[in-house]
């Protein structure tokens, strides 16, 4: 059940101007370029600079249910408020809109927006032996940020999304579409970007 709390109301709220005119954030969401740049951005977010270390290597896997797993080893999103009270770089990331996230094109794109225009999302951040898990739907926070102890100090970010029937009436992925996609920004970053086709149809 969806949590219905005034601070789960603010933020649909502040990701529903996103889900009413989503082609201004994400592309064309009939012809298959919205549903692409879906991935394309949490991608992109991962490769993007962040405390001087962005993501070296990254894993894209269409999965057998329709949704889509992006993971990372870049040095994660912390679930730790902020000095003066206010939420974590985590909550702000995936709940707060950026004037950037018009700006810059795809490669821009915030990960709010893709949290909004998913059915549902889940995302883990792990730094430093402690992990960090959110849940939503329709950009709506389903449960309190999720903080445990892990055994290891590996850093890095795993995002699972289902992009939403409301927003996307195709919402097969191409898989050849995004191998040529995502090759073209490896080559740009540096960065490997492998991509797994877990659907039973090769990704080539």
């Amino acid at each position: 059940m969806m949590a219905s709390d005034a601070g789960s109301i603010r933020v649909f709220l502040g990701l529903g101007a996103v889900r009413v005119r989503p082609r201004m954030y994400i592309g064309d969401t009939e012809d298959g370029t919205g549903l692409h740049n879906m991935v394309l951005a949490t991608v992109s977010y991962a490769l993007r600079e962040r405390s001087g270390r962005c993501a070296g290597c990254i894993r894209v896997c269409l999965d057998a249910d329709g949704s889509c797993t992006v993971s990372d080893d870049g040095p994660g999103l912390s679930g730790e408020p902020g000095s003066g009270g206010e939420i974590s770089e985590l909550e702000a990331a995936m709940t707060r809109l950026d004037p950037k996230d018009l700006a810059g094109g795809v490669e821009q794109t915030g990960l709010c927006v893709v949290n909004a225009l998913s059915y549902w999302l889940q995302i883990e951040s792990r730094i430093g032996g402690t992990s960090f898990d959110l849940a939503f739907r329709h950009g709506v926070q389903l449960s309190p940020l999720g903080i445990r102890a892990i055994t290891d100090d590996h850093c890095g970010t795993t995002i699972s999304f289902q992009p939403s029937a409301d927003t996307f009436p195709e919402r097969s992925f191409n898989g050849a579409r995004l191998k040529a996609d995502l090759e073209a920004l490896s080559l740009r970053s540096g960065a490997r970007i492998e991509l797994k086709d877990a659907r039973g149809n090769p990704a080539t």
